[in-house]
């Protein structure tokens, strides 16, 4: 059954047929739309004076087959080619934020309470600079090889692994002819009823948003993170560590050599092995997580009351697994532009690391099983402290920091799945950390499981205070902050879950709005649930758990149910602060049984 319509803006219509004729609504600006627009709605926007071209959106039509949305971006000027790589955007994958950008932000049911300010769905096509293309000025063919044009799901603080995550690939057409650009895709719950918003965007040349947008147009650097502890060898020294076969060769460090010309500091690391490619964005790590890291941490006037603990500066070749690129599970060479990334960081007393001004030098040998850095560190002498470090996000760390050839690196990796895994009913104690903060340093954990499934879980920790600051400065709005948290491996199987793990009970607080931090009593400020995992980093909210603090007794302690968990099942505990680093309790032995 068919129905016709002709329609001249500013003119009048005709139609045949006894079907409704589309909906047009007409706006000037990013959130006067007279409500949201729905699928099969049209928009007609006004032109702009300032906005580039290919920015100034002039209407919007879209279309909704089934659960397929197609959206037809109508614009002053689509050129044939565009200028990628600009002088004056910077690089980096996702650090600073796209070139260009164009995207609809779907609500599939019309609830404010659900996905992220209401939005379940992004659907964009995106440009980013690739970590040494800043500044090239290409010009290309302005096609659909050049963009990235996917699906993202948005989940909230209520929910498992909250903020954005990859869903599926979607479609995107281009027509210089018609000045228009297509995006489409299949958003899951969508209907006739469902909201829109739309936005263009261009680093140079402005954005237009039509309705107000998810909030997730651009991306906010995230700070480093990182640990110390307090012994340090100086430069012009080497440092030799035992050979672990137990650790990834990459992270295992046999000698590392240092070397001082005026203030240049030149460190390298040799490793058992360094792989002539990595494997980048693996599932299971999460979005903004360290991934890799070399660094070396340096006290340049060897006085523990500046810096953070005492260290001055980082300076570190590291990978931050970008929120769009979780679980790709990218294949690459360590030295591949877009990867591995050098940087200089200045340390204050919060342990904040603040991006300083220097010139950083990074060489890879598979060959030597070499991996160097080389910058200027500002007041360093031949008698400032050096603390190592090398990382990996499932295969631990090893840290070196003493000149004595005899100290072994520090190893902390997570736990095998063997006879050393904790169980339900017993109690773990943990070694008191120099470095971490009182309430993320793990002194001992216990747990009980009662009949019906019911897992209890207490964490002691050196020091509970009666409140936390909650929304810092330097944390991203959608960042984790806090979190205390229980993973269990119900089944004792490695292949099921994430990593293992199906279930997870944690007390967690995100970021969701941007202050100037306030105090509040930890029961007060985060949120208790539990959640099924699944193997590819995502997560179902199941229920709201009970949670107790005591700053008197210095315990947090979790109280939920958990499907399927016996005595057999493996938990592994862990404390977090954005900021400050985190402690993980997974194998060790236990010293007492109820």
């Amino acid at each position: 059954r068919l129905s016709f319509m002709t329609f001249k803006h500013l003119g009048e219509s005709d139609e045949l047929g006894c079907q409704e004729p589309p909906v047009i609504l007409t706006t000037s600006s990013r959130c006067d739309i007279d409500g949201m627009v729905t699928p099969g709605e049209s928009v007609i926007v006004e032109v702009s004076d300032s906005l580039a071209a290919h920015v100034d959106v002039t209407e919007i039509n879209t279309f909704l087959s089934g659960e397929t949305l197609t959206v037809v971006f109508h614009f002053r000027d689509v050129p044939e080619s565009l200028t990628f790589d600009r002088i004056g955007v910077p690089e980096n994958v996702f650090e600073y934020g796209f070139e260009y950008s164009w995207e609809v932000s779907v609500d599939v049911d019309g609830d404010e309470e659900t996905g992220v300010e209401g939005f379940e769905y992004i659907l964009s096509s995106i440009y980013v600079p690739s970590r040494g293309s800043s500044g090239r000025d290409r010009s290309a063919a302005f096609t659909t090889d050049e963009l990235q044009t996917n699906t993202w799901v948005m989940r909230s603080a209520g929910e498992a692994f909250s903020g954005f995550a990859f869903h599926e690939w979607a479609s995107i057409g281009v027509s210089a002819e018609e000045d228009t650009i297509t995006l489409s895709a299949e958003i899951p719950g969508i209907t006739e009823e469902s909201q829109l918003a739309f936005g263009v965007y261009d680093y140079l040349g402005g954005a237009e948003e039509i309705g107000c947008l998810a909030p997730y147009g651009l991306f906010r650097p995230v700070p480093l993170q990182g640990s110390s502890d307090e012994s340090a060898a100086k430069p012009g020294y080497s440092v030799t560590g035992d050979v672990s076969h137990e650790l990834v060769g990459h992270i295992d460090i046999r000698d590392v050599t240092t070397a001082l010309d005026g203030e240049t500091l030149t460190v390298t690391f040799l490793l058992r092995d360094v792989p002539e490619t990595l494997t980048f964005d693996r599932t299971g790590v999460p979005a903004h997580a360290l991934e890799y890291n070399w660094e070396v941490s340096v006290d340049v006037d060897n006085d523990l009351e500046t810096g953070s603990s005492g260290y001055d500066y980082m300076l570190s070749a590291g990978y931050f697994v970008p929120r769009f690129f979780q679980g790709s599970n990218t294949v690459a060479q360590i030295t591949q532009p877009g990867f591995i990334k050098a940087g200089l960081w200045a340390l204050d007393r919060e342990g904040y690391r603040v991006l300083a001004e220097a010139d950083i030098e990074v060489e890879v040998s598979a060959d030597d099983n070499t991996i160097t850095l080389s910058g200027k560190i500002s007041g360093i002498t031949a008698e400032s402290p050096l603390k190592f470090r090398a990382y990996d996000f499932f295969a631990g760390s090893v840290e070196m920091s003493s000149h004595d050839p005899s100290l072994p690196g520090f190893v902390s990796s997570p736990c095998q799945f063997d006879d050393t895994a904790i169980r339900p009913g017993q109690n773990v104690v943990d070694a008191i950390s120099d470095t971490l903060p009182a309430y993320v340093d793990i002194i001992e954990v216990s747990s009980s499981l009662t009949d019906d499934n019911t897992l209890i879980v207490v964490f002691h920790l050196r020091d509970v205070p009666e409140t936390l600051e909650f929304f810092r400065p330097n944390i991203p709005e959608d960042a984790l902050e806090y979190k205390w948290e229980v993973s269990i491996d119900v089944d004792d199987d490695p292949e099921t879950g994430l990593l293992g793990a199906e279930y997870s009970l944690a007390a967690s607080h995100f970021t969701l709005s941007s202050t100037n931090g306030v105090h509040l009593p930890i029961r007060e400020a985060v949120q208790a649930n539990t959640w099924q995992l699944d193997p590819k980093g995502g997560g179902v909210y199941l229920s709201s758990v009970s949670m107790q603090v005591s700053p008197e007794e210095d315990t947090i302690t979790l109280i939920g149910d958990i499907p399927g968990i016996t005595s057999q099942s493996r938990l592994i505990f862990e404390a977090y602060d954005f900021l400050n680093g985190s402690e993980q309790v997974a194998c060790q032995i236990s010293v007492d049984s109820r």
